[in-house]
């Protein structure tokens, strides 16, 4: 004889029999559920939003002398975050900050924690920190009630969440201006040694080069140059031409004469002149001089250039430095908040949990599942009974099992 098989209408025909049995297991559940959401204690939420300020993060105006770059150099960040929202995530998620709200509303004794890593633990549940899409950070803090807590009895928790809130924003605020003032001075004092710095190798360079200017006479040398060239032509023109005139007038004289005479003492002042000019060696004697000796000026040349470039070196560098030095004196005594608030904290108006309406939901559906899951087992026991009453009566004996065991432990 062949066992009947249970079917799906079977189980529909059985749930239609304990059709009291589910219909009052959902409703009481359902007001349980209910009810529950009245008791347990409610969370209330205050937020603020918080705007990095750009200017904040531009201590001494270099992002001006960054325009020039190009676009993928200019932006470069982390993940899309600028430095200062990464500074601004750093403070909000730091312990120091967190203490401070600990200590103020005296968080251990509400939390009932025995130390400050377990209140912090709980702060740190109740604090949401989020980086919206525009940049900015929403910050947001929730406290909860006591049980059956009702309309005015939540006020204080309200307000509570609000204070914490604004507390919180305040010590970020405190820190965040304090590393502020530490990075202005710490940035001053550097600018400042290299500006001092620099005065000491602009004064060194300045006084090389007039040290050079007072040995070789080289006040303007490629002027003096030029004009030691000229004297040079023009002595070597009239040198020339005495040397025709007195081999002309050779032909016509005896050499005892006295134009000749004349003529080859001033040839040889000429020739001793520019011999002078041509490899004088005595240059210390000559530093009076405004020409200089031709065989010295490609060697004074080069000194000179490498004195005058030093010189403009730290003037150049000097003209950059200077006018940071200045801004980083007025970064570090100003007091421009850096923090901008676009949303205030407020009182919350609606409690954040629990969401009644969802606890209802989810425990009327738990306990359809619950019912249907009661209504299977109850068939396949009448299927067991009727076709195998020998595995039924070994359920029996378990369930028995089990009851006896649980008084025994009673």
């Amino acid at each position: 004889m062949s066992r009947k098989k249970t079917t799906f209408l079977d189980y529909l025909q059985l749930c239609v029999c304990y059709k009291f049995f589910i219909i009052f297991n959902f409703l009481g559940v359902c007001v349980l559920a209910a009810l529950l959401s009245l008791i347990i204690p409610k969370t209330y939420r205050a937020y603020t939003v918080i705007l990095p300020s750009s200017r904040a993060g531009d201590m001494l105006g270099l992002s001006s002398m960054l325009g020039d770059l190009p676009a993928a150099i200019g932006n470069l960040g982390i993940g899309g975050i600028s430095g200062e929202t990464s500074t601004y995530l750093a403070i909000l998620h730091s312990r120091t900050v967190k203490d401070s709200v600990i200590k103020k509303h005296n968080l251990m004794q509400r939390y009932k924690t025995e130390t400050m890593m377990e209140a912090r633990k709980q702060l740190e549940s109740m604090v949401g920190i989020n980086l919206n899409d525009e940049g900015s950070i929403t910050l947001s803090i929730g406290t909860k009630t006591d049980y059956f807590s009702y309309g005015p009895e939540d006020m204080p928790t309200k307000i509570l969440a609000r204070d914490m809130t604004l507390y919180y924003l305040q010590q970020f605020e405190r820190v965040n201006e304090r590393l502020r003032s530490e990075r202005a001075r710490t940035n001053r004092q550097f600018i400042e040694q290299r500006y001092f710095k620099n005065l000491q190798d602009l004064a060194a360079a300045e006084e090389a080069l007039n040290a050079f200017q007072n040995k070789y006479g080289a006040i303007a040398l490629p002027e003096q140059t030029e004009a030691a060239i000229k004297a040079m032509a023009q002595l070597k023109g009239m040198l020339t031409v005495k040397q025709v005139e007195a081999d002309v007038l050779e032909n016509y004289v005896d050499r005892t004469h006295p134009d000749l005479i004349k003529l080859r003492n001033e040839i040889r002042e000429l020739q001793k002149r520019y011999n002078e000019y041509i490899s004088a060696s005595d240059t210390t004697s000559r530093k009076n001089d405004l020409f200089l000796p031709l065989k010295d000026i490609p060697d004074l040349g080069l000194k000179y250039a490498r004195l005058l470039r030093d010189v403009k070196i730290q003037q150049q560098i000097q003209e950059f430095v200077l006018p940071l030095y200045e801004q980083a004196k007025i970064e570090e005594v100003k007091e421009t908040p850096a923090v901008q608030v676009l949303d205030p904290p407020v009182i919350p108006e609606r409690k954040e949990s629990p969401k009644r309406m969802y606890m209802v939901l989810i425990a009327g559906v738990l306990s359809l599942i619950f019912s249907a899951l009661v209504i299977y087992f109850i068939m396949n026991l009448e299927y067991l009974k009727k076709h195998n009453p020998e595995k039924y009566d070994q359920i029996i004996r378990i369930k028995g099992d089990i009851l006896r065991y649980k008084r025994q432990r009673k």
